[in-house]
């Protein structure tokens, strides 16, 4: 098996598993029980807490654990809801948001709970900050802005976006779906900067599935989409889920080797072009450069071709990419994100998503072209 599909999610590596599960055996009680066993479960789960805090330079208790970035993403926004009750808060999100952020502030629109403003993008991906300027000039209370996209790996400059954001006389709160670039790229310098909120997934640096956090800069902005317990100092209610926690925080305390091994695929990123344009094959990339996660490389196929069965012979070949966002798979028509950046027709239907990680090789990027190559041709 080759794989590619890292943006979807990053497979758990054995020896990670077995850390885990090692862990556990020493502390598999319920971390809000009194006995020693809930008071050994609490405790590695504040272990893990400070690994993920330190990955963004951040204090232990501006993290807040939950299921994964979709309840994490739809806790921010829901958050206005509960703290902006005299009127309809303004949310600003961007056109290329991952459904999480996206869907949810359209929901809470149609629902006439909020008022919302998409900020467009450029045609590389980027946000338009000139249109930003402008729309803090309505009166804004927060702006919902990704830190790199899943679809296409193009990177917003997060730490300047939010500056403009924070800087403004309303001074709207700012936060980012940072779930591509934690374990990408490096992210200590979070906790100094004027970012609200940041949402993360365990699974997306190869800890286990179901498991996320929020960072936030001050946790009274936060409100509490899930109530019960109180567990999380009442903003997530519900028994910890102490294996997530425990992997999510041991792919944290390693998170300078994974930032470190990641820089191998700017290498692969540009073999794997190069490959594409010396075998003449007829594919365009619709996002690279300096501005774009150099693992990820998203390319349209603008001829009419037969992609289900490229993909298939693809997998039965061994090679597990993916045609988009694996959140949106099985949906009909262009991306949401390629239609946004101007990308339509058949270059927006017809894609295919390549997300390399620090242990791909030269030789995967080979063999993946020469089996293309042939298919193709076919």
């Amino acid at each position: 098996m080759i794989y590619f599909d890292h943006n979807a999610t990053f497979p758990a590596p054995r020896e990670h598993l077995e850390e885990v599960f090692s862990k556990l055996q020493q502390s598999d009680g319920n971390p809000s029980s009194l006995h020693s066993v809930g008071r050994a479960a609490k405790l590695i789960v504040e272990e893990s807490r400070t690994h993920i805090a330190d990955a963004l330079g951040a204090g232990r208790r501006q993290i807040i654990f939950t299921s994964g970035a979709t309840e994490g993403n739809n806790t921010v926004l829901h958050s206005m809801l509960a703290k902006i009750t005299a009127r309809k808060p303004r949310i600003l999100i961007s056109a290329t948001e991952h459904p999480s952020v996206y869907d949810a502030a359209l929901e809470l629109k149609n629902s006439g709970k909020i008022e919302l403003f998409i900020l467009p993008v450029n045609q590389t991906g980027i946000v338009d900050l000139s249109v930003l300027k402008s729309y803090l000039e309505e009166g804004l209370d927060l702006v919902s802005i990704m830190l790199a996209n899943n679809e296409t790996g193009v990177i917003n400059n997060i730490q300047e976006i939010a500056a403009i954001v924070k800087n403004h006389k309303t001074k709207p709160l700012f936060h980012t779906d940072a779930v591509q670039g934690l374990g990408k790229l490096d992210l200590s310098w979070m906790g100094k900067s004027d970012i609200d909120f940041a949402t993360f997934s365990a699974h997306k640096i190869g800890g286990l599935k179901g498991m996320g956090a929020i960072y936030a800069k001050d946790i009274s902005t936060l409100a509490p989409l899930v109530l019960g317990g109180g567990q999380e100092r009442g903003l997530r209610s519900g028994t910890e889920n102490v294996p997530g926690i425990i992997s999510f925080g041991l792919r944290c305390r390693d998170i300078g080797k994974l930032v470190k091994d990641y820089e191998n695929t700017v290498a692969l990123r540009q073999q794997l072009l190069t490959g594409l344009e010396d075998l003449k094959l007829p594919l365009r990339c619709n996002a690279a450069g300096d501005s774009t996660l150099p693992g990820t490389i998203h390319l349209s196929f603008p001829q009419p071709i037969d992609l289900g069965m490229i993909f298939f012979v693809l997998d039965q070949s061994g090679f597990k990419l993916s045609t988009g966002s694996a959140c949106s798979s099985g949906k009909a028509g262009s991306s949401r994100v390629l239609s946004a950046m101007g990308i339509t027709g058949l270059m927006g239907e017809q894609t295919l998503r390549v997300s390399l990680a620090g242990s791909n090789t030269a030789v995967e990027i080979d063999s993946f072209l020469s089996s293309l190559y042939r298919l193709l041709k076919k």
